[in-house]
This record gives C-alpha cells, structure tokens and sequence, in this order.
C-alpha cells in the first residue's frame, strides 16, 4: 500500500488482481453532509430517476456536477481535485492534462435494493462517495457485509488457482474510492431500514491521447 499526497488529506492506494483501488477520507465532510444526503432525498421526490445498474434502487440523473448548489459543487471540486491525485500517482508524467468530471449521480438504496454487476466505460476513472453507508457492526457472511462494494478478478482462470474471485470494500460515511472505470463492480443488497445513500462518477482524461482524447 502507498500513499501519495492530496491537499486533503491522504490517499491510499491499494492493488487487487492488478487493478489500482484509491481511497480517502474526505475533509470537510461532515459539515455538507447532512445537507447533501436532505438535497438528495429531495430530488428523489420530484425526479423519478433513471435505471442503470440498480435494482430497486434510486439512479439519478448524471448531471449532479451540474446543479447549483454549494453542497453539490463543493462535492465536485472534492472529487476532481482527488481524482487528480490519483491520476497522476497512476500515470506519473506521461499523460498530460487532467481529468474532467463528465457525469456524477446520486444513489439511494432502500431495504432489498442493489446494484448489479457493471462497468463504466467508456471513461477513464470511476468513484463512489459515502454520504450515508451500512453500520459498521454489520457481520460479514462469507466476506461480505449488507451493502459492500465488490469488485471481481478479471481473470477468469482465478479461482482455479487459488486466487479470489472478488474482493469487497466495506462503505465508510466521508470515504471515498476511486478505480478505473473498465473495474467490473457490484453493490451487495442493503437491509437496513435507513435509505442508503452515496454519489458516484466518472472521469475523463482531458487532452490524453487516444479514443477518449477531446
């Protein structure tokens, strides 16, 4: 495990079947919390959302970077000035430029929802961010809690050699993970009776070269 620096605070990197985990506390957090998870809960009354991954859950529209709202916009900035750490902690120098926030969504998952195994290319970089996780004494079965976040080995042959098919991240209230977007992921099912409530992105490498460049 690294730890590379960020204004913020420190952000940890971790590697699983060859793919780079970074994680972070978030500074700050606890006094836009309340107000994210209030706003949010309210979009979800007058917005019915949009079915992607989720499963009895709710998607908001990828447009929360976009709203006009100190709380959403703070969150925006955290996420693009974390995102770059850990872009170029990944990269080093031989990519110039930075990521740009291309879509952020808001997820509310009520008792028995989930989210299904998924992907999200065609970014570059993906994040979730805890507003309102599972409770920590939550007991693990077979490694792993309510609500966790999977993520599966890309090699199929894995577990035939003794290697985990998954690996899982037990959500944190202020944490958050930032993974390459073609990292195939799931969200375990949520029983708790308060709404579960998190914000996820993606993030595009601006003025890299390849399908993705500008």
């Amino acid at each position: 495990m690294s730890k590379p620096q960020e204004s913020q605070g420190k952000l940890e990197q971790n590697n699983h079947f060859g793919v780079p985990i970074y994680s972070i506390m978030v500074r700050e957090f606890e006094q836009h919390r309340q107000p994210l998870i209030d706003y949010i809960l309210e979009l979800r009354e007058r917005d019915q959302g949009v079915n992607r991954s989720n499963v009895r859950g709710w998607h908001s529209t990828e447009d929360l970077h976009g709203h006009d709202n100190q709380h959403t916009l703070w969150m925006s900035q955290k996420i693009q000035n974390i995102g770059l750490t850990a872009a170029k902690h990944f990269h080093g120098e031989k990519r110039p430029g930075k990521p740009q926030l291309a879509a952020c969504w808001a997820n509310v998952n009520d008792t028995g929802a989930w989210n299904a195994p998924h992907q999200h290319l065609p970014a570059d970089w993906s994040g979730v961010f805890y507003l309102r996780a599972e409770n920590e004494s939550v007991a693990k079965k077979n490694g792993i809690a309510d609500g966790d976040l999977l993520f599966f080995n890309p090699l199929p042959m894995g577990r035939r050699f003794d290697r985990p098919t998954t690996i899982s991240y037990r959500p944190v209230d202020g944490k958050m993970l930032i993974f390459p977007a073609y990292a195939t992921h799931m969200v375990a099912p949520h029983f708790e009776e308060q709404p579960r409530v998190s914000i996820s992105f993606n993030l595009f490498w601006k003025g890299q070269q390849g399908p993705n460049a500008e």
